[in-house]
């Protein structure tokens, strides 16, 4: 049990693939202290971490601005395990005539109170549009949300 529970968790695209079954595992031991003492703990040991209320709220957010077949990933910094986290690197892929300047900016206005001070960047794709440099690193690095 222990191994298939160490493989669940064992990098970025496994603890989002697993979120809250991760938040679960760790619910006991987080207990001992606050969130904001966590995280402090964890950043200090260079130890990439977040809210699963992040990812929930990036979902909701994508969902409301461009429906039900936008596809997200994550990718930089914050989808690497040999990184520490900066900013919030998206690529989202959405219908033909979705992506806007106006759309991102509601999606960036609809993510930021959940992601609070950092940084987010984001790169709308239109579906079947050819896909430019960052996007293609976005495709082959990212990990879906």
């Amino acid at each position: 049990m222990f191994a298939a529970t160490k493989r669940r968790f064992s990098s970025v695209k496994a603890r989002l693939a697993n979120v809250r079954a991760y938040f679960d595992v760790r619910a006991i031991s987080f207990r001992t202290r606050t969130t904001a003492e966590w995280l402090e703990i964890l950043s200090l040991a260079d130890i990439p971490a977040g809210l699963p209320r992040e990812v929930e709220a990036i979902r909701a957010a994508v969902r409301e601005v461009f429906g039900p077949t936008a596809r997200i990933l994550l990718f930089g910094s914050r989808a690497r395990d040999d990184l520490k986290g900066g900013d919030i690197d998206l690529f989202v892929e959405v219908e033909p005539g979705q992506a806007s300047i106006a759309n991102e900016q509601r999606l960036r206005d609809r993510i930021a109170p959940a992601v609070e001070d950092l940084r987010t960047d984001v790169t709308l794709h239109e579906r079947g549009a050819a896909f430019t440099p960052l996007e293609r690193i976005a495709l082959r690095d990212g990990v879906p949300l």
